[in-house]
């Protein structure tokens, strides 16, 4: 992971995958994720800047809004309750059975 403290991003796209960002200040920045990697925010400002998902993350929020217009009553309570577990600061991994 690659850390970046106490850094000025002005009118760039930044890349979060594999990253740590601390104490950094973002001004007219495109923020883009792809769901590549893990990524640390922390104490940063973000002032005018537009976030965008690429790559695994963008297919993964396309799926979701699938899940939630084409599967009726279930496909809303599963994402619903997907974010009634974000805000809940509630996460489930999936358990790695090689």
């Amino acid at each position: 992971m690659i850390l970046y403290k106490d850094n000025i991003f002005t009118g760039v796209k930044v890349r979060l995958d594999n990253s740590r960002y601390e104490s950094c200040i973002f001004k007219n920045c495109i923020i883009e994720y792809g769901g590549e990697g893990e990524v640390a925010l922390v104490g940063n400002e973000f002032l005018n800047c537009q976030w965008v998902f690429v790559g695994c993350a963008q297919n993964t929020l396309n799926f979701m809004q699938t899940m939630y217009h084409s599967m009726g009553p279930f496909g809303k309570e599963m994402i619903e309750g997907t974010f009634n577990n974000i805000k809940n600061g509630i996460v489930h991994k999936a358990e790695n059975n090689n």
